[in-house]
């Protein structure tokens, strides 16, 4: 058994491990963002315009941890910001999930070259 190659896998499990974290903390803020009362735009959030408010809390986190996931890969997502709060947030998330993301793929980088 390689110990170096052990090694590797464990900093990659780690570091997933922390953005799966993130992206969890980020979900639940998202729908936090959501469920505030917006005095802008008639008081449409997400939450409003897809219809939340009768569905199961597993689709609703499961639908706040595909936004997450969506801004950390750069992928397109159908839940999109209406309120300026969340506006200001999915920014937020954005520029901070390019940071994140980039440094994951350097530290998966800088692991693997040692």
């Amino acid at each position: 058994i390689d110990t170096e190659a052990i090694s590797i896998c464990f900093d990659i499990a780690k570091i997933s491990s922390i953005l799966v974290m993130v992206n969890h903390l980020v979900a639940c803020g998202w729908y936090a963002v959501g469920t505030m009362p917006a005095k802008e735009n008639g008081g449409v959030t997400w939450v409003v315009s897809n219809r939340m408010e009768g569905r199961s809390l597993v689709y609703k986190y499961a639908t706040s941890l595909h936004w997450s996931l969506g801004q950390f890969a750069g992928a397109s997502v159908e839940t999109v910001p209406q309120s300026p709060y969340e506006r200001v947030y999915a920014v937020l998330v954005s520029l901070a999930a390019m940071i994140t993301f980039s440094s994951f793929i350097s530290i998966l980088t800088a692991s693997m070259a040692e």
